[in-house]
This record gives C-alpha cells, sequence and structure tokens, in this order.
C-alpha cells in the first residue's frame, strides 16, 4: 500500500476513535432513579436484616 492510502485509513480510524470517545458515558437519569429506588428499597431493608441477625448471634 502507499503512503497516502495508509494515512487515509489512520486518518478514518482516529475519526472513528474520537467519535466513539466522545460519546457520553454513564448512566441516564432515569436508570439512576431506578438504581436509587432499588438501592432504597432492597439493598437497606437487607442491611437492616443482616446487622439484625449478626446481633443476635453475638
Amino acid at each position: 500500500m502507499s503512503d497516502e492510502q495508509e494515512k487515509q485509513i489512520l486518518h478514518e480510524l482516529n475519526a472513528k476513535l474520537d467519535e466513539m470517545s466522545n460519546k457520553n458515558q454513564g448512566l441516564s437519569t432515569p436508570v439512576k432513579i431506578i438504581a436509587l429506588f432499588i438501592g432504597f428499597t432492597v439493598l437497606g431493608p437487607l442491611c437492616a436484616y443482616l446487622f439484625e441477625a449478626a446481633s443476635e448471634l453475638f
């Protein structure tokens, strides 16, 4: 392959990588709300139950 073709391919790859890295990473707002809901309704009581069970053992 010629140098010009290699430069063009590298330029296209860099453009695609830049596009991928610029996308918004992270959770959306609805998913954050669902995660908070699960945290309070499932993990909270579960931790309370485990602490209560542990306190009865000791």
